[in-house]
């Protein structure tokens, strides 16, 4: 059965250290498990196929679109094999393998190299998945895929979204980490700021498409206080790890990696979580105020009275003792 990527030529051209005299049989295998349990879940088995149908044909967005999925193949793929590239098995046992054009890599080395397929890997996805939204049309197999309908449950569907209003270095990796929290969070925050009747209004045209254009200025107070809120919430039970780059879920943690920085402090978790809740916060007095000023552009919205308030609610402003 024919993959996205089919031969040594085609890896190398997409993972240029590769060897020439590199044997496609040793790593094909990889190839088609990350084709069936990463690429498949991620935009469906129905557009993998037609990828792999179509490849030489496409043209325009869509050899775009397959160029990179090409790519994240390619380093997922490297990414996998290397758990295993190094040993060599026998009958009676486990062996090291010796290098005969170099020294075997270092732990150290290994581990970074790795680090960097896998984030490469899933950074070309994410670049195909935004691609495929900002063209759904000329990708009808994904639009429709169940993947993608799972996804768009949330305000934010992609790692590269999430990053615009709190740094992640759009690693999906860290994105799918904490999506269960996001959605949490928004069907759980949002109703107090913007009515729940509402919430459940906006909701609705935003996941028909329908949202009016004045409605869709609420989109990024949405984004920015379910980012904020998400990373909050992720800190009280993900390994969060910091770094001049962004936040990341530290997931290296295995043996290999003994020479890896240390997860955040727990001081400095706890800051971190203060901070994104109280800017989270501030980010959703800023959506209820711009929807309490301009009531006439959110049909639906009815602004709570005296007599629809629920008593001792945190954003009623009103708490009985």
């Amino acid at each position: 059965m024919p993959n996205l990527i089919n031969n040594s030529a085609e890896l190398k051209a997409n993972f240029g250290a590769l060897s020439l005299s590199f044997t496609w049989v040793n790593i094909s295998s990889f190839v088609e498990d990350v084709e069936r349990d990463i690429i498949a879940e991620a935009i469906g088995f129905d557009a993998l196929e037609y990828f792999i149908t179509n490849s030489s044909s496409l043209t325009g967005v869509r050899k775009q679109a397959l160029i990179l999925l090409q790519r994240s193949v390619s380093y997922l793929t490297i990414h996998r094999w290397s758990h295993t590239a190094l040993y060599q098995f026998e009958d009676k046992a486990l062996y090291v393998a010796k290098s005969t054009g170099g020294a075997v890599i270092s732990d150290k080395k290994l581990k970074d190299l790795r680090v960097f397929c896998e984030e490469q890997g899933f950074i070309f996805l994410d670049k195909a998945i935004d691609l495929m939204e900002r063209n759904l049309v000329e990708f009808p197999d994904y639009a429709d895929s169940g993947t993608r309908q799972d996804l768009l449950q949330g305000f934010i569907k992609t790692a590269a979204d999430f990053s615009k209003y709190r740094n992640i270095r759009s690693s999906r990796i860290t994105f799918l980490s904490v999506y269960a929290d996001m959605l949490e969070v928004q069907d759980q925050q949002l109703p107090n700021y913007m009515t729940p009747a509402y919430y459940a209004v906006y909701k609705e045209k935003y996941l028909d498409g329908e949202l009016s254009l004045d409605e869709q200025k609420l989109l990024p107070l949405i984004k920015k206080a379910v980012a904020m809120l998400t990373v909050a919430e992720a800190c009280k039970h993900l390994p969060v790890k910091v770094t001049g780059d962004g936040l990341f879920i530290n997931r290296y943690n295995n043996s290999i990696d003994y020479e890896m920085a240390d997860p955040a402090a727990a001081a400095q978790v706890q800051f971190l979580q203060d901070d994104h809740q109280d800017r989270g916060e501030r980010a959703l007095n800023k959506l209820k105020e711009f929807i309490t000023d301009n009531p006439l552009f959110f049909p639906g919205y009815v602004a709570p009275t005296a007599s629809n308030i629920q008593l001792n609610d945190e954003c009623s402003g009103i708490v009985m003792f």
